[in-house]
């Protein structure tokens, strides 16, 4: 059995077009794994999160309840892993529109979902207490929103329902140093890995003015094609079976900066 709570709090820096957008996600996430035969691991899990994007002038917050199933085969010092997770929760907007003669505050709501996939290949290494695991993986991230309209106001928008897709490749190395056995047991941990995107990077939209019924096209502060992933930590065995572990991570590129603080504690009987 394992519990996970994380923070996590993202920069991504406008072009011009978009303002720079700062996010802002607090969540906890509990599982179980299994392993029914020799070699194979199954597990199952759920996860509750609270979202904010945004600044004074316009904000989105929102709620989002998550389930995953994931397994893991091992033959050797080959591991295969996949798995996959649904989340659902829905996004309240403000948004306020200012100009000189002019100020107006619109309020919205949109349903979304989330569905996220991934698998990867791994290859442990032993050398003395170094263990290292290079490591491939592909990710797709599907995100969708329902239609919205925003409340009366000369300003108000509508959107029909949307959803944009991405698929990531990240290659990289795992180190954990394994000291010999001692009354506080503590393993450093450390990630180092390439993320890449193929897809579309700038997230698009058609929006309606409510009153005249025009239409336009608004674009998104564009994503990173490329970014370094970076993830530091270290586990404690602080009991027989338990485990408490603390980590960093770090997802930087050239308008990204993401930060990510998880704590963990898992209890193997």
């Amino acid at each position: 059995m394992w519990l996970h709570g994380l923070a996590n709090w993202a920069t991504l820096e406008g072009d011009g077009n978009a303002a720079t957008l700062n996010r802002r996600i607090d969540g906890v996430m509990g599982g179980v794994d299994a392993v029914p035969i020799e070699d194979l691991t199954l597990g199952v899990a759920a996860a509750y999160t609270s979202n904010h994007a945004g600044e004074r002038v316009s904000t989105a917050t929102g709620e989002r309840t998550h389930v995953a199933a994931y397994g893991g085969w091992r033959d050797g010092a080959l591991a295969l892993r996949l798995g996959g997770d649904y989340g659902w929760g829905t996004t309240h907007v403000v948004r306020t529109v200012t100009f000189p003669g002019f100020s107006d505050t619109l309020n919205a709501r949109q349903r979304m979902h989330i569905v996220q996939g991934f698998g990867e290949a791994a290859y442990d290494d032993v050398w003395g207490p170094l263990a290292l695991e290079p490591f491939a993986g592909l990710a797709y991230v599907d995100v969708g929103f329902g239609a919205f309209a925003e409340t009366a106001g000369a300003a108000a928008l509508q959107g029909a329902a949307n959803n944009a897709n991405q698929i990531y490749s990240t290659l990289g190395l795992r180190l954990a140093y394994e000291s010999e056995p001692q009354a506080l047991q503590i393993t450093p941990r450390a990630l180092l890995a390439w993320e890449h995107a193929f897809e579309a990077l700038r997230p698009e939209d058609f929006l309606v003015f409510e009153d005249t019924g025009k239409g336009f096209n608004t674009l998104g502060v564009p994503s990173d094609r490329d970014a370094a992933n970076v993830e530091l930590g270290f586990d404690v065995a602080v009991a027989p079976g338990g485990v408490f572990s603390l980590y960093y991570e770090g997802l930087f590129a050239a308008r990204t900066r993401d930060h990510t603080l998880r704590v963990n504690f898992s209890w193997n009987y």
